[in-house]
This record gives C-alpha cells, sequence and structure tokens, in this order.
C-alpha cells in the first residue's frame, strides 16, 4: 500500500463520506473505499473516476500531487523500466539533477561513455581550442596523430604555419644532420614529399608546440578532427573544474545521453529526478498508464 496524505475534507465533502465512517476505512486502498460505498448505494462515489481521475486538477488537489513527499511516495512504487520512460518528460536542467548524486571521478567515467560529437560539443562549450591544447599531454597529442582519420594531405596544407624553428629542429631530427643553409620552402616541400607514415612520424618527433599549432590550424578548419582524441583527452581539461561547474556545463548534451547517465542511478534516486515532472502532465500519467499504483494508495491514520 501507498499511504498518502491525502485531502479527506475533499474526500467527505464530494462523496458524502462522513468523518465518522472514515476510521473504519484506515489503512483501506482509495479504490476499496470507493467500491464498497458504491456498493452500498452512495451515488456520489459511483462516480469517483469521472469525478476525480479524469480530472487532473481534481486529482492534483485530492491526492495531493503538488507535495514532494506525496509524488515521491507514488513514483518509488514504479519500476525501473517506468522511471525511465518518464525522464524524456524533464528538461536538461532537470535532468542534470541527477547528476549530482554521483561522485566526480564517477561522472568522468560517464562522460568517456559519451559519443566523440557530445564530448566535443560539450568540451569547447567550456574550453577554448587553445586552453584544450595547452591541457593536453604530448603522450595524447601524439595519439591524435595515429588516426587514420588525420590525413597527411590536411597536415601539409599547414606546414607553413609551423615556427620556423620548431620545423628546422624536426627536420635536422629526421635526418640526423644540420641545416647549414635552412630554407623553409624547401624544408617543407622534402617533408612533404615523405609517405604517410614517416610522415606522421615526422609529426611526432615536433616539440609540443608545433604539434598543438598543427592540430589547432586543422581544428579552424575541420572542428570535427577533434573527435579523433581519445576520451580521456577531450575528458582531462574537466578536472580544473569543480563538479557543480561540469554539471551545468553538460545541459549542453542531447537529452537521450543524459538520460542515459541518469537511468544508471538506483530506482529511489530516480525517482527524486522524475519527481520535477511538471505536476498536471504527471496526474493525466497516473490515470492513463498507472491505475494500478493508484488502486494502492491507502488512508493512514484518520
Amino acid at each position: 500500500m501507498i499511504d498518502l496524505n491525502i485531502n479527506l475534507y475533499m474526500l467527505t465533502q464530494l462523496f458524502n463520506i462522513p468523518a465518522s465512517r472514515l476510521k473504519a476505512y484506515e489503512d483501506k486502498p482509495i479504490e476499496e473505499i470507493i467500491e464498497l460505498e458504491a456498493a452500498s448505494g452512495n451515488k456520489k462515489a459511483q462516480e469517483f473516476d469521472k469525478e476525480i481521475l479524469q480530472n487532473p486538477q481534481k486529482m492534483i488537489e485530492f491526492f495531493k500531487l503538488d507535495n514532494y513527499e506525496n509524488k515521491t511516495a507514488i513514483l518509488n512504487n514504479m519500476n525501473t523500466t517506468d522511471l525511465i520512460n518518464l525522464l524524456p518528460l524533464l528538461e536538461n536542467n532537470e535532468l542534470t539533477v541527477g547528476l549530482n548524486f554521483y561522485t566526480q571521478d564517477t561522472l568522468m567515467d560517464l562522460m568517456k561513455d559519451l559519443p566523440k560529437e557530445e564530448l566535443t560539443k560539450m568540451l569547447f562549450n567550456k574550453f577554448s581550442p587553445e586552453k584544450f591544447l595547452t591541457l593536453t599531454n604530448e603522450k595524447e597529442l601524439n595519439k591524435f596523430f595515429d588516426s587514420y582519420k588525420v590525413k597527411k594531405e590536411d597536415m601539409v596544407e599547414h606546414l607553413d604555419k609551423i615556427p620556423d624553428e620548431i620545423l628546422f629542429q624536426m627536420y635536422e631530427t629526421i635526418t640526423g644532420m644540420p641545416l647549414m643553409e635552412p630554407n623553409k620552402d624547401e624544408v617543407i616541400n622534402n617533408i612533404s614529399s615523405l609517405d604517410d607514415n614517416a610522415f606522421k612520424r615526422a609529426m611526432k618527433i615536433m616539440e609540443p608546440e608545433g604539434k598543438m599549432m598543427m592540430i589547432f590550424q586543422m581544428g579552424r578548419e575541420k572542428p570535427e578532427i577533434y573527435e579523433e582524441f581519445s576520451p580521456e583527452a577531450l575528458t582531462n581539461p574537466y578536472r580544473e573544474l569543480d563538479k557543480e561547474e561540469i554539471i551545468a556545463n553538460m545541459e549542453v548534451l542531447e537529452q537521450k545521453n543524459l538520460i542515459n547517465m541518469v537511468s544508471r542511478l538506483p530506482d529511489n534516486l530516480m525517482a527524486i529526478v522524475a519527481s520535477q515532472i511538471d505536476t498536471t502532465q504527471f496526474a493525466k500519467l497516473l490515470y492513463e498508464d498507472f491505475k494500478e499504483i493508484l488502486s494502492k494508495i491507502a488512508i493512514g491514520n484518520v
């Protein structure tokens, strides 16, 4: 049974049930009380469904659905699937409330499961590409160049943006020979003539500043190139933020991804998140889809 603080005055007035008789109905579900009253000839009780359950506003008043305790008591009687099905009725800022129940480490792990497109969208809502790159260690920068989607021809276009001293140093490391009379155009032509694998190895040899410059220039033309970073690299900048800042930034995610995160919570915590649902909408849903739950609501101590 679900013991709610319901509107007993409304029950006595609307259905002509004397207050003195309510004591006999203590701990009985509302549905049974109405059936007993209807069977005894109470005409008003026979219209309970139409009078209360089909009228969202009266239903809210009768069951006091705008009361947080009442709403969560009902939600706690729903199963996991039902609770998950209610989550799409919430706005993103309401769904992110549920993320507060996770530790910051768990949040970071959940973020790593996001699609790369979503991860980068969220990342650049908070950090500039320059800031992201400066927070990315050299190992992750090198892994970026291993992606088959990072094409040599795209990188060749930006070799002239690399500072001369970094480009010359890279070339000397590749050839093992010092440049006696450095010529940037000649160096670029020689590097560009390398095969794909050798060219990517050359990128990894470059100083971190040069790698960041190359990636930044590529990203200006093809922002999606940042999706070639690992989930670890794309989430690492969030270690600079506190949990509240991380969660606030997650409102830009697609609703389905937030729902996937919130749906991993235990049912009792998911019920707290779902309690933010519009009360009128909740009343309609209870009548349309959850009559079996309504039938469990009982009168407590009278």
